[in-house]
């Protein structure tokens, strides 16, 4: 099952990762409704970076958007790198549309979203995925970057420990 929000009430169920990355975000947007993307600083956030993707929004038309930087963590659940490719053509989600239509709803409306599904691995391990989109600016309006930084638990681990 996918839940997604589209309203920060994720924050009352995220990992805690998924919440600093969040207030990370928050901080570097101060009052603006978008940080800039020069305000990121990958320096600051190293611990994060194995699970964080960049996606450039091209405005078109057609609206698309493109693998910018893909960590090693997102490359590993991936089993291939997707840089430099179409989210279209190289997305990881249920199917094209769903992975379209969060990156859509994110450039569109210059708002956070978090999705969060179990996802299956092989072995018949349950992980729980969740990431959340974060959009920046490049020209004080437009979305021209998304920041989606996922977090993995293994769900079977946990419930083996319970």
């Amino acid at each position: 099952m996918t839940l997604i929000y589209k309203t920060l009430d994720f924050l009352n169920i995220c990992s805690p990762q998924v919440r600093e990355m969040y207030e990370h975000w928050v901080a570097l947007r101060g009052d603006r409704i978008l940080p800039h993307r020069d305000d990121l600083d990958p320096a600051r956030i190293t611990r994060y970076l194995p699970g964080i993707m960049l996606v450039d929004v091209l405005w078109g038309p057609p609206l698309d958007f493109v693998y910018r930087l893909v960590g090693t963590r997102e490359v590993e659940s991936r089993g291939a790198d997707p840089t430099g490719q179409r989210v279209a053509d190289a997305y990881f989600a249920a199917n094209v549309e769903d992975a379209l239509d969060n990156y859509r709803y994110v450039a569109t409306e210059r708002a956070v979203l978090y999705d969060c599904e179990q996802v299956s691995r092989p072995g018949n391990r349950y992980i729980g995925d969740e990431s959340v989109f974060l959009p920046f600016t490049r020209d004080g309006e437009r979305v021209g970057q998304i920041l989606v930084y996922s977090h993995y638990e293994d769900l079977w681990s946990r419930q083996s420990q319970a």
